[in-house]
Order: structure tokens, then C-alpha cells, then sequence
């Protein structure tokens, strides 16, 4: 099984594959973060299912970090267009 959970940063979701529980509190531990780290899932679906749903945040996250620094690129040039001895506007 693969359960996914509410995570606060983008892409607000996390997810991992179940090695224990649920446990009295419903919370699973999971191969990618480790013993001892409980999540409380919102959903679980099977092993197949959660690879694609796996690919697919891996898949977003990346268009959103290539996005993210497209637009603080935008921003650095405005800045080194004005300054261009900061070095630290790259």
C-alpha cells in the first residue's frame, strides 16, 4: 500500500510506501521517511496506484521548481540591470 498525507508546502502532499501500521491512531510509518516517522493518511491506495500518483507529485513538483526559478530569474535581472555589480543577483 502507499499512503499520502497533508504536507504545508507545495506540492501539499506527501506520500510514501506503508511498512507499518496503522496503528491505534491510524498512523502508518513508511520505507521513504523511516522508522519512528508516523504520518496520518488521508488516502491509501494500492502499491500500483500509488506509483503512478508518486510520479505524477515528482512530475509537478518539478514543472513547479522550474516555474519557481524561471520567475525569480525574471526578478534577478530586473535587479542587475540597475546594479550589476551584485554578484549575488546571479
Amino acid at each position: 500500500m502507499v499512503a499520502f498525507w497533508h504536507y504545508d508546502l507545495y506540492p501539499f502532499v506527501l506520500g510514501g510506501h506503508v511498512t507499518d501500521g496503522p496503528d491505534r491512531h491510524e498512523r502508518v510509518e513508511t520505507r521513504e521517511f523511516g522508522r519512528g516517522h508516523r504520518f496520518q493518511p488521508f488516502r491509501m491506495v494500492s502499491d500500483d496506484r500509488g506509483e503512478e500518483l508518486l510520479a505524477y507529485l515528482e512530475q509537478l513538483e518539478r514543472a513547479h521548481r522550474d516555474a519557481r526559478d524561471a520567475f525569480n530569474q525574471t526578478w534577478r535581472n530586473k535587479v542587475k540591470k540597475e546594479f550589476p555589480e551584485l554578484t549575488a543577483a546571479r
